[in-house]
C-alpha cells in the first residue's frame, strides 16, 4: 500500500518542528561562523537567549548526504536510478550530490550549464521557461530542484530555483556553558605555542537549552508551480520526506561535541497539515523505490551523466 499523500493538493507547505535533546548529558556545541562565534540572540519581547545550533545551509548539505554512499561512491539503494552528474575534478571525481552548489560548482564545465540553456531555449531577451528548466533538471539532476540550484555563470544569472525543502536547528531558553583545559607537553612544559609545543590553555564554549528543535519546511506551492507531471511531484515529496527522516535517524550528529537525537522517534508529528505523521525510514525506502520507477521515464538515460 502506498503512502497517503493526498493533503499535497491542499497544502502550500509542510512543516515539522521536532523536539532533539542532547545524546548523552545536557551540554552541546553549536555552529560558529568565522569571527563571530556561536550565533546567539534574543527574540524580541523574551528575555532568554536562543541559539542557532545548525544553519539552514549546513542542514541542506546533511540532507543531501542521506542517500549518498560515499564508501561506494555511489547512491544508496533505496535511491538507486536518480540522475545525477559526474566529473572528473583535478584527478579526482566528484558529483552534484556531493558539490554545495550542484551543477553551479567550479568543478562543473561551463559547457554543462550551456547544454542546460540551450536544452530549454534560454534567452537573454525573453522570459526564464521555468516549466522547461525543471523539467531539465527532473532529467538530468532532480536533487537540484529540492534544494536549490543558480547557474550563476550562464550570462545575466536568471537561471535559478530557489530551495523546496529548507531545514535549520534551533535551541531556546539556551545557557552559555563556559569551560577550558590545557594541552599537556610531557617533554616541555614552556615551550613555543606559536608551534604548538608547551602547555597551551584554551577556553572552550558550549550551551545547555531547554529547548533544541529541528526545523523542516517543504514549499509544496512552489514545487506545484513548476508543472511537473504528477508523479515527479510525487518523487519530489517522497524524496524529501525520506531526506527528512534518514537525517533524524542517524544525521544528528553534528560535531564531536554535538551529538543529538529526536525525543520521539516513533512519532515524528507536523504542525501543518495538523497531526499529520511522518513516515517511517523503511516505509520511506520502499515508497522512494516506486517513485523513482514511477519516474523512469522522465529520467536521463543512462541516469548517470559524465562530463
Amino acid at each position: 500500500m502506498s503512502i497517503d499523500l493526498s493533503w499535497l493538493q491542499k497544502e502550500s507547505r509542510l512543516l515539522l518542528d521536532v523536539p532533539l535533546q542532547p545524546v548523552q548529558g545536557t551540554r552541546f556545541q553549536p555552529t560558529g561562523f568565522p569571527d563571530l562565534g556561536a550565533a546567539s540572540y534574543r527574540v524580541p519581547g523574551d528575555h532568554n537567549e536562543s541559539v542557532l545550533v545548525e544553519s539552514a545551509q549546513s542542514m541542506a548539505n546533511r540532507l543531501e548526504n542521506t542517500i549518498w554512499d560515499s564508501a561506494n561512491r555511489s547512491l544508496i539503494e533505496p535511491a538507486q536510478g536518480i540522475p545525477y552528474i559526474v566529473a572528473n575534478a583535478q584527478g579526482h571525481e566528484t558529483s552534484s550530490i556531493e558539490e554545495s552548489h550542484r551543477l553551479n560548482s567550479g568543478y562543473f564545465p561551463d559547457s554543462l550549464r550551456k547544454a542546460v540553456g540551450d536544452k530549454i531555449q534560454y534567452s537573454r531577451t525573453s522570459p526564464v521557461n521555468l516549466v522547461a528548466f525543471s523539467k531539465e533538471l527532473l532529467r538530468i539532476d532532480p536533487n537540484s530542484i529540492l534544494h536549490g540550484v543558480f547557474l550563476s555563470q550562464l550570462e545575466d544569472g536568471r537561471l535559478r530555483l530557489p530551495r523546496l525543502l529548507s531545514s535549520f536547528i534551533e535551541a531556546s531558553e539556551a545557557t552559555l556553558v563556559a569551560s577550558g583545559g590545557v594541552k599537556l607537553d610531557r617533554i616541555s612544559a614552556k615551550g613555543e605555542a606559536d608551534k604548538g609545543t608547551g602547555h597551551i590553555p584554551f577556553s572552550r564554549t558550549e550551551y545547555a537549552a531547554a529547548k533544541i528543535t529541528a526545523f523542516f519546511n517543504l514549499d509544496l506551492y512552489l514545487l506545484r508551480s513548476y508543472g511537473l507531471p504528477e508523479e515527479a511531484n510525487r518523487f519530489l515529496v517522497v524524496l524529501a520526506l525520506y531526506k527528512i527522516r534518514a537525517v533524524l535517524a542517524s544525521g544528528l550528529r553534528l560535531r564531536t561535541a554535538c551529538d543529538l537525537e529526536v525525543v520521539e522517534p516513533e512519532k515524528v508529528v507536523a504542525r501543518r497539515p495538523a497531526g499529520w505523521e511522518l513516515p517511517g525510514l523503511d516505509e520511506l525506502s520502499g515508497e522512494l523505490q516506486k517513485a523513482v520507477a514511477a519516474c523512469r521515464s522522465h529520467f536521463a538515460d543512462p541516469s548517470i551523466t559524465k562530463v
